[in-house]
């Protein structure tokens, strides 16, 4: 799967810089592997040999790897040439980690049928595990120089990864176009194709591909999520806040959807929203530094300064080594010594009132003259 990226962001003051994380780059979906049982059954063994390869296809997808392998190598003791078996077994040692087995197994029936473009797909997806990528691209283009009547459009989709691996987007938009044309309704090639064109900067091509696949697969997160990345960046707020709010009503014990929503929220200005979502978000996950990096930004944004600092300290607790959070730290120090500073200064000595009866009387001109009968009476009284 794709990784969750760090975005950084300025403040609108010239004393911090804020560093929000939200997930930048779409999540990807990972390569497809055909399973044993989806295989076409060699027709000649022995029933013996056909045994071996159902009960091993059984195991196989009840997860039981090893007792898998144990079945597929008797089928093979029956019969070592059968490429298919040696393929089983490589995807049974695959699904257990030893890729360097798998990929002695799938070249084993590469070297039995040269022309089985299951064994270069499955080697190809062996070499990515192995990071050989150039050498996957390689094993991807045999597989589809053997002319596959069925899983081509994986093929094409498993190579469009790699290529976007290797950072050669405008070749993995190519490769999820011609899959996608052999097979419509693949939504993994749609959602992989959206992300690649987002990178690109491709936007609006990006929602299209979304859409696509939102129409063959209407409840699925990654491409709910990956939408609403976009309509981000598009500046399509609302529709983002929507996308991140569907996403979270399948999955709402997400972490990342909740963080990756509040920073929808923080962006634009509504700043409760936000610290509600990254509050979620790190009730679902307590020790994540960055929650607590944006739990503190949303704060001080509120004005809460000593709630702020104490989400910086907690960052810094559990990764020492965030210097934006040590940044954050000192200049909220500073903000509140100021703020305290201003109210340790104390209020000045009222001046005494005067010319409060401006404008209301004259005084005579002869400072021994009497003041006028109203103005005496009224300070008799």
């Amino acid at each position: 799967m794709g990784k969750w990226e760090t975005n950084i962001l300025y403040n609108r003051d010239e004393l911090a810089m804020v560093a929000i994380h939200q997930r930048d780059k779409p999540k990807l979906y990972d390569a497809y592997t055909i399973k044993p049982l989806e295989l076409s059954r060699s027709t000649n063994g022995v029933y013996q040999h056909s045994k071996c390869h159902s009960e091993g296809d059984r195991l196989y997808n009840l997860g039981h790897y090893q007792e898998s392998i144990e079945c597929y190598e008797r089928a093979l003791t029956n019969k070592s040439d059968e490429y298919l078996a040696w393929n089983k077994l490589g995807l049974a040692y695959l699904a257990l980690g030893e890729h360097q087995q798998a990929l002695s197994n799938f070249e084993q029936a590469i070297e039995i049928n040269p022309d089985s473009y299951i064994a270069w797909y499955n080697k190809g997806n062996v070499l990515r595990e192995l990071n050989d990528k150039n050498d996957a691209i390689a094993s991807y283009d045999q597989a589809l120089a053997c002319k596959p009547e069925r899983n081509k459009d994986w093929i094409l989709h498993n190579r469009g990864i790699v290529l976007h691996d290797l950072g050669r987007l405008e070749e993995a938009v190519i490769s999820y176009n011609q899959a996608v044309e052999i097979n419509p309704n693949n939504f993994q090639a749609w959602t992989n194709r959206g992300a690649v064109l987002s990178q690109l900067g491709r936007y609006l091509e990006a929602i299209d591909s979304y859409e696509h696949a939102l129409k063959i697969q209407e409840n699925e997160v990654i491409i709910l999520a990956n939408l609403a990345i976009v309509y981000g960046k598009c500046g399509n707020i609302e529709a983002a806040i929507e996308s991140f709010n569907k996403a979270i009503e399948l999955e709402p014990k997400n972490n990342q959807l909740w963080n990756d929503r509040g920073v929808i929220f923080y962006n634009i200005g509504r700043h409760k929203e936000a610290l509600a979502s990254f509050e979620r978000a790190l009730a679902l996950q307590p020790n994540n530094a960055q929650y607590w990096f944006n739990r503190g930004d949303a704060l001080r944004e509120l004005g809460q300064l000593e709630n702020a600092l104490a989400s910086y300290n907690t960052v810094l607790l559990i990764d020492r080594n965030y210097p934006e959070a040590e940044a954050m730290r000192d200049q909220v120090l500073q903000e509140i010594k100021h703020q305290n500073n201003l109210l340790l200064i104390p209020n000045p000595k009222p001046l005494r009132p005067y010319g409060l009866c401006a404008g209301e009387f004259s005084v005579p001109d002869d400072f021994d003259d009497s003041l006028p009968e109203d103005i005496l009476s009224a300070f008799e009284s």
